[in-house]
């Protein structure tokens, strides 16, 4: 139904000019609920998921070793006999090296982890995305609606508004109806 006819019987009206305007409110709705559909999309899905970063703990773990490798080697050093000091100093770095072997698997499962944490949140990153731009097509459509609800002057000229009883003939109307956007096409008949 016309919520609002803009113009008067013998108005002079430009190319363009708004004639009417076509009261719907269920466009109307589609396009509130669009537009907030939008903005939630734009909320969510911001940012990703941060790499575990265990380097202060490592820095700790590795001073705290360093310390207790060397106290021991100090303390191996004192041992008076050779055999004995020797066979303690080999232990030390035997121990040394299974706890370098150690860290290093440590920090490659941690560069593995984080490499499989980059991978999610790309892949949330690409889905939020896709979220967005489906959720911008569809308020762009609302919005396009919305503007075909507007009826403007398809060329310069006068307006005819001739009333037309009950059961009166309307006449040939095939020539305006094919003027208007195809938008609005599917709005005539309803309200």
């Amino acid at each position: 139904s016309v919520g609002e006819l803009r113009v008067r019987d013998g108005e002079q009206v430009t190319k363009g000019q708004t004639l009417l305007v076509v009261d719907s409110p269920q466009t109307e709705d589609q396009l509130d609920a669009a537009g907030d559909a939008y903005q939630e999309a734009l909320r969510s899905g911001v940012g990703g998921i941060p790499p575990a970063d265990f380097s202060r703990t490592q820095a700790a773990t590795d001073r705290a070793a360093r310390e207790a490798f060397d106290q021991a080697r100090d303390a191996a050093r004192k041992i008076t006999d050779p055999e004995l000091r020797a066979a303690f100093l080999a232990q030390i770095e035997q121990s040394e090296q299974a706890y370098a072997a150690v860290t290093a698997d440590a920090r490659q499962a941690v560069s593995q982890f984080n490499a499989g944490l980059a991978s999610v949140s790309q892949a949330l990153g690409s889905l939020s995305a896709a979220q967005r731009a489906q959720a911008k097509a569809a308020l762009d459509l609302a919005r396009r609606q919305v503007a075909a609800l507007i009826v403007r002057a398809p060329i310069a000229g006068t307006i005819s508004l001739v009333p037309i009883g009950a059961g009166q003939p309307v006449g040939d109307l095939s020539g305006l109806l094919g003027q208007l956007p195809p938008e609005a096409a599917g709005l005539i008949g309803s309200g």
